[in-house]
């Protein structure tokens, strides 16, 4: 879909190798500015949400950016990070969290269930 700017994906494409010179030219000068955001609003079921479209040039140069740093930035992560990491969810995260607690902080969980539920005989310790 075409940005603010009204430039479709094929249109960029036809002079793809210009657009690529001239974005590239505009970063490495510092006279790139990001192109006006198009906003849609998408009506669901029960309510609506507005998005925002940047534009192809826009979308080409953030990939480009990302394509870059990515690596450098995943590898500085520790490894229980899981947010907007290719290959990790939030059910991995979840999951890493429910492992950390019964390792680490079962007594104290059991105490809290306790607490919380009342002490009650047919609540295991298993």
């Amino acid at each position: 879909a075409a940005g603010g700017d009204g430039i479709s994906l094929k249109r960029f494409e036809r002079m793809l190798e210009a657009n690529l010179l001239e974005l590239s030219d505009q970063v490495r000068d510092g006279t790139y500015l990001p192109s006006p955001v198009r906003t849609v609003t998408l009506h669901g079921h029960r309510k609506s949400r507005r998005i925002a479209i940047l534009s192809v040039r826009d979308r080409v140069l953030q990939r480009a950016v990302l394509d870059l740093v990515d690596d450098y930035c995943d590898s500085q992560f520790l490894s229980c990070s899981h947010a907007y990491r290719p290959g990790r969810s939030l059910q991995d995260a979840v999951e890493r969290i429910v492992d950390q607690l019964d390792a680490y902080h079962r007594p104290v969980t059991r105490v809290l269930a306790r607490q919380v539920l009342g002490d009650s005989d047919e609540m295991s310790d298993g």
